[in-house]
């Protein structure tokens, strides 16, 4: 899944240069074969949740409005891949939205949470603002992940016994 969305990242059209992203021919069509190596997408980080009941069109037209702003208020290392809701999934307890980043480094990982604390800079405020929307009781569907492209995990058998 990560190969597939560094992948995607890289061959997709950016969905920010164009007005309606809903139309198919804004996008490009992945060739038939595996994508060319990505270096630069060492990471995702994958943040789901889910939006309060009736705050649903809000949160859209906020996202509309802003995600061209979180997108150029990312820290170096960090590309802002966009937020997504859920179409289908087993997943029952991850939230019906996903937001995810693509990292470079686990330094960009720091340099995200850095710009997370402070309220002042712009990624910092958008993040406030955008997580108004969230569901945040205790019981309400959430996730958050981390991922590795398996080409460059460290990935080994354990010696046999």
């Amino acid at each position: 899944m990560v190969a597939e969305l560094c992948a995607s990242a890289a061959l997709a059209v950016n969905p920010f240069e164009h007005g309606d992203i809903g139309d198919s021919s804004d996008y490009r069509d992945p060739p038939n074969r595996i994508p060319e190596r990505v270096d630069r997408c060492a990471f995702i980080d994958e943040f789901g949740f889910c939006v309060t009941v009736g705050m649903e069109e809000e949160h859209q037209r906020w996202l509309e409005a802003n995600e061209t702003a979180i997108a150029d208020a990312c820290p170096e290392g960090v590309r802002y891949m966009g937020t997504f809701v859920t179409v289908y999934s087993t997943e029952k307890q991850a939230g019906q939205y996903k937001q995810y980043f693509e990292l470079d480094s686990y330094g960009a990982k720091d340099r995200m949470a850095a710009a997370s604390r402070d309220a002042s800079g712009d990624f910092g405020r958008l993040l406030r603002e955008a997580t108004r929307f969230w569901d945040t009781d205790w019981n309400a569907p959430w996730s958050n992940g981390l991922y590795k492209s398996a080409v460059d995990a460290s990935i080994f058998d354990p010696p046999p016994s």
